[in-house]
Formats: structure tokens, sequence, C-alpha cells
């Protein structure tokens, strides 16, 4: 299955239908592709999917396509705290795609999730981008 989150306009089921497809990934149709356009929360159709099969791995760029609990804005500290109590997901059923240009994880840094390119956001970002800046070594 496929649950995304986007609004690319009246053809934004289409084009995730093409991205799929062109990438040869199983199951591409409309029984098992998802594409929500008026919200970002995955959970609930996750959910859903959940009472008849058994989901082994949630891939996303964001946390918050793993489960909607991680959608903590302007709290970086509340999802650190988050990722420590699902540590043992991580890499087995919760795989992570970095996307570098857009999610959550901004607003959480900057309270907004389309931050201005600006050269103070830059360096706000590399603080928050450094293990020794969350005491990790």
């Amino acid at each position: 299955f496929y649950v995304t989150s986007r609004d690319q306009g009246d053809k934004t089921f289409d084009y995730a239908m093409d991205h799929l497809r062109i990438a040869k990934l199983p199951n591409v149709d409309t029984k098992h592709v998802t594409v929500l356009r008026d919200t970002s929360n995955k959970q609930n159709r996750q959910d859903e999917i959940a009472k008849t099969h058994d989901i082994v791995v949630f891939l996303g760029d964001s946390l918050n396509d793993f489960r909607r609990k991680y959608y903590l804005k302007n709290d970086v500290d509340g999802r650190i705290k988050m990722m420590e109590g699902d540590r043992d997901k991580y890499g087995r059923n919760y795989i992570v795609f970095p996307n570098p240009t857009d999610g959550h994880w901004l607003a959480a840094i900057f309270g907004d999730s389309e931050p201005p390119p600006t050269d103070a956001n830059r360096e706000i970002m590399k603080k928050a981008a450094t293990k020794s800046a969350w005491g990790v070594n």
C-alpha cells in the first residue's frame, strides 16, 4: 500500500500513480494507492489498512509518515523523546528517506515548514543537524 499526502492540483493522483509505475513498484492500482490532498495525517488510512493487513514497514521522509504522534510543531526535544521511545523500530519498521528541502521536521526547528533560505536560517539548520547539538556523541 502507498499512502501519500500532496496537492499538485487535479492531476495529483495521476502524478503519484505515474511516479510509482516509473519506479516499477508492485501493486500500483486504485486499491493500493491513497493520495491525501487535504491533510498530511496518514494515520487514519494506515490504521484502516492495518485492520486487514499486517504492516511490516513504513517508508517516509518525515516522522509523521510513520505515526501522527510525531507531529509536534516547534518541539524538537519532544520529537527526539518520541523517537527514543520507538528506537527499536527505526531501521526495521520505520525507514527514513531524507528529504532535505521539505517536511514537518523543518517546522519543529523553524516554526515553518518552508523557512526562507537566509544565512541565519542556514546556521540554525547547521546547528540542528549537528549531533553535538543534541548531546549525542
